[in-house]
């Protein structure tokens, strides 16, 4: 199943397994498809858990991220 859905302002709506897949698929259509803003939400959980905006000058793409990537077990 995919677990994140994508919302590009109401435009469409993409599906994505993971949340850091679903953040690279938003930050590549938000720069490269004129899109300005992308929220991605859990679908099981109906809340938000990332945030991608490009800049009025359209030269940055900042990700704001409800909470923080785990780094995961250290080797």
């Amino acid at each position: 199943m995919r677990k994140f859905e994508t919302d590009y302002a109401g435009a469409w709506r993409g599906f994505c397994k993971t949340r850091e897949s679903a953040i690279i698929a938003a930050i590549k259509h938000v720069v490269n498809d004129g899109y300005t803003a992308c929220t991605i939400t859990d679908r099981e959980t109906g809340s938000p858990v990332a945030r991608v905006r490009l800049s009025p000058d359209r030269t940055q793409a900042s990700v704001e991220v409800v909470k923080p990537f785990n780094r995961g077990p250290r080797k």
